[in-house]
């Protein structure tokens, strides 16, 4: 391996080191709190989401890989229409 392999492959352990590291921090603090949360408000985030976050986050679930990629495929195929499919599942 050269210079700029082996700094790459330093850079991605780390990453790696620092992802699992955040998860198990994590995880034992969730441990402690556990009692006092549950799955629901986990899974409605408290129903502390103010309006903009809330639309980022649906944004998100709706604008993902394979609908970026599926509509634009199908922009391709079909025409202009189909982008119809993507801007009506961002308005909800």
């Amino acid at each position: 391996m050269d210079s700029k392999q082996t700094i790459a492959l330093v850079v991605i352990l780390i990453y790696m080191a620092l992802t699992v590291a955040i998860g198990l921090v994590t995880s034992y603090r969730k441990k402690k709190v556990k009692a006092q949360q549950s799955n629901e408000d986990f899974l409605m985030a408290g129903k502390s989401l103010g309006v903009l976050a809330l639309a980022g986050t649906l944004f998100a679930a709706n604008t993902g890989g394979a609908s970026t990629i599926g509509i634009a495929q199908n922009i391709y195929r079909d025409g202009l229409s189909s982008a119809w499919y993507v801007i009506a599942a961002g308005i909800g």
